[in-house]
């Protein structure tokens, strides 16, 4: 049988300074995996877009309501996905599983003095290009 080799000091510290860094650091790397969201980013939305490839864009709501009555007039589900970012709020409404024309209302930046712009899921027609 071989006989045990002695552990090196430095493995020792080593292995505590990784402990150590990784209690400090955990919390700060946990709380940095929230995604600010802007104007830029809603802008990336679509109506027609299903709600999977929205969340690919803005991440999960932070919270989904079924208004009363909870179906359209085709019978399909409604939804809204509210993402809350300081007291700002944008809404989102879901016909089915799709952003429905005209369903994105709110803005991340808007102020008084600086109203937010149309949102293209809110226009007909193609969207324009990315400049």
């Amino acid at each position: 049988m071989p006989e045990p080799t002695p552990h090196h000091p430095l493995s020792r510290r080593a292995a505590l300074f990784a402990c150590a860094l990784a209690a400090a650091c955990g919390p700060l790397l946990l709380t940095g995996c929230e995604k600010v969201l802007t104007d830029a980013n809603l802008r990336h939305v679509r109506a027609d877009m299903s709600t999977k490839e929205v969340e690919s864009v803005l991440g999960y709501p932070s919270r989904v309501e079924s208004p009363a009555p909870a179906t359209s007039g085709t019978g399909l589900p409604v939804s809204r996905y509210v993402y809350a970012q300081g007291e700002r709020e944008v809404t989102l409404t879901f016909v089915g599983d799709r952003l429905a024309t005209g369903g994105v209302h709110g803005s991340f930046e808007a102020t008084p003095d600086k109203p937010a712009e149309p949102h293209p899921a809110n226009l007909s027609g193609p969207p324009d290009p990315e400049p």
